[in-house]
């Protein structure tokens, strides 16, 4: 009894953390949605990398359509091949909204990230990959939601996935979405998603970007605005979502993830990163419960209807959690995928965190 009662007690914090923020968000969904009215146009700015002319495409295209006269779209090329930006030149030549221009300070998305910022011209930017494609009121939403003052707003983004990894992917994306959600509308951030952003240029401007480390332009702007006390705000309105492709093998979801868990030795509570720190090690310790029950079980420490029973109460947090969110996120996984991705999260967590350790911080 002992050692079930130790287990369980392994899934309190997280249980704490997903049940305040599926409630936060369902509050906030219940509410009619708050839309402030700024009469700023937002400067968006796409950081192109290296994706497929197919993929940049359809990620523009998206944007143009959302946005207004008075919007400006400012696409960075970030050391590509000359025929996609004479490409880019060609295909948008007409449309005055539009800015092409190369970074021409080192390789990465945060020199191109900054390199669009900088040629902003409006208080309020907003920020998408180039992976990524949003609906035709994207900006209108955005627009409208953007508090006075320096302020960091939060996207709701989703990776939608195909087949039994795609799905379990998915899922396991809405959840953390909801808690990126929930968290913020609490006052107490966790996460942000660099796939989509708005914030101040001021706010940017004043941060340390850590250029020494190649993911976490997210990360550390958001630590910077917690530390700063800008203002947070989570836009928890369809309109305002961001989508883009789940990674389409399990390499590619372990290089993915093991990027975002490098820059995690460099989180401090005094630059704004509290929050995180505590909801990692909360998460931490609950996805090593059931396998440790599953361990005491074979050890004869407690009986094997006990490690089912904490294997039982993950998994309803974790559903719980993906019910929460779904509607915010328009994600159509059956609830079923939830018990092959409990069942196999642990392994995951492990080799994203043994290749986390392996690598270096400044690849990509």
């Amino acid at each position: 009894m002992t050692a079930l009662a130790v287990c369980l007690a392994m899934l309190l914090p997280y249980a704490f953390w997903t049940m305040a923020s599926a409630m936060a968000l369902a509050g906030r969904r219940r509410a009619a949605t708050r839309l402030l009215g700024s009469d700023e146009p937002l400067t968006v700015v796409v950081c192109t990398a290296h994706e497929p002319r197919e993929t940049l495409e359809r990620c523009l295209v998206s944007l143009t359509a959302a946005m207004s006269d008075d919007d400006r779209l400012i696409v960075v090329t970030d050391h590509v091949e000359p025929s996609l930006t004479s490409w880019l030149q060609e295909r948008w030549e007409g449309d005055k909204r539009v800015c092409i221009v190369a970074n021409t300070s080192p390789k990465g998305k945060k020199f191109a990230q900054s390199t669009g910022v900088s040629m902003a011209r409006t208080r309020a930017v907003a920020t998408i990959d180039a992976d990524c494609h949003v609906g035709p009121a994207f900006l209108d939403t955005l627009r409208r939601s953007v508090p006075a003052g320096d302020f960091m707003l939060l996207l709701p983004v989703v990776m939608r996935g195909n087949g039994l990894l795609g799905r379990m992917i998915e899922m396991e994306f809405v959840c953390l979405q909801t808690i990126t959600a929930g968290s913020a509308i609490l006052r107490h951030p966790t996460m942000a998603n660099g796939a989509g952003m708005a914030f101040s240029r001021d706010l940017f401007v004043a941060h340390d970007q850590r250029l020494d480390i190649a993911s976490g332009d997210d990360m550390f702007l958001l630590g910077h605005a917690i530390a700063s006390g800008a203002k947070i705000d989570y836009a928890a309105h369809p309109d305002a979502l961001v989508e883009t492709s789940a990674p389409p093998t399990i390499g590619a979801y372990v290089r993915q993830r093991a990027r975002w868990l490098c820059k995690a030795g460099c989180y401090e509570r005094s630059k704004g990163h509290g929050a995180v720190i505590a909801l990692a090690w909360s998460v931490l310790a609950a996805v090593a419960a059931w396998p440790s029950g599953a361990a005491l079980a074979a050890m004869g420490h407690m009986g094997w209807g006990g490690a089912a029973a904490v294997f039982g109460a993950k998994l309803t947090l974790d559903l719980l959690t993906y019910v929460a969110g779904r509607g915010l996120m328009r994600s159509g996984v059956g609830l079923w995928a939830a018990v092959p991705l409990e069942g196999a999260y642990p392994l995951m967590t492990a080799v994203v965190g043994l290749r986390a350790a392996l690598r270096g911080r400044k690849g990509w």
